[in-house]
C-alpha cells in the first residue's frame, strides 16, 4: 500500500499481527494517510494489554510525521492505563523525526534492537539510560500535539 491512499478502518483492522501475546508486528504505513484508521485498533490492542506490550515496527513500510505523532499517542494512552508500551524495530527514518521532533527518548531504551538487527549506537544507549519515565513525559507530549484524549 505503500501511504498512497487513504487506509478505511477495515482495512487497519488486519495491519495488528500477533507475534505472541504481548506482542504485535504492524504491517502497514504510518502516514499521514493511514494513522486516522490505525489509531482505533492500537487503542483497542493497548485497552486489552496486561502490565507490557511491545509493538514491532519492522514491518513498517513507510513513515512520516503524522505516524510518529499516533506512537507517541499510544503512548501517553498505555502510561494512562499502566502498561508499558515499547517499540522495537524502528526503521533509520523514524529515529531521524524523532531525533528531529526532539522525542526521540520516548522511542529509544537500553537493548532496543534496530530493524537490521543490530544494537543501537553507543549515544543512543547512553541517551536512553537517561530517559525520563514514560509516564511523566508522554502524556504532555501528544497533549501538545493536539491530539484528543484516548477513549
Amino acid at each position: 500500500m505503500r501511504g498512497t491512499v487513504l487506509m478505511t478502518a477495515a482495512a487497519a483492522e488486519g495491519v495488528f499481527v500477533g507475534v505472541s501475546p504481548d506482542v504485535f508486528r504492524l504491517e502497514a504505513p504510518l502516514t499521514l494517510l493511514t494513522v486516522a484508521a490505525l489509531r482505533s485498533p492500537g487503542l483497542t490492542l493497548i485497552g486489552a494489554a496486561g502490565s507490557t506490550l511491545t509493538f514491532d515496527l519492522g514491518a513498517v513500510p513507510e513513515v512520516d510525521s503524522a505516524g510518529l505523532a499516533l506512537l507517541i499517542d499510544w503512548l501517553a494512552s498505555a502510561t494512562a492505563r499502566c502498561c508499558q508500551l515499547r517499540y522495537v524495530k524502528p526503521d533509520k527514518t523514524l529515529l531521524a523525526l524523532a531525533r528531529l521532533s526532539e522525542v526521540e527518548p520516548l522511542l529509544i531504551e537500553v537493548g532496543l534492537q534496530s530493524s537490521q538487527g543490530e544494537p543501537p549506537p553507543a549515544e543512543l544507549g547512553a541517551l536512553a539510560a537517561e530517559v525520563t519515565p514514560l509516564s511523566a513525559a508522554a502524556a504532555p507530549l501528544a497533549a501538545g500535539a493536539g491530539m484528543p484524549p484516548a477513549s
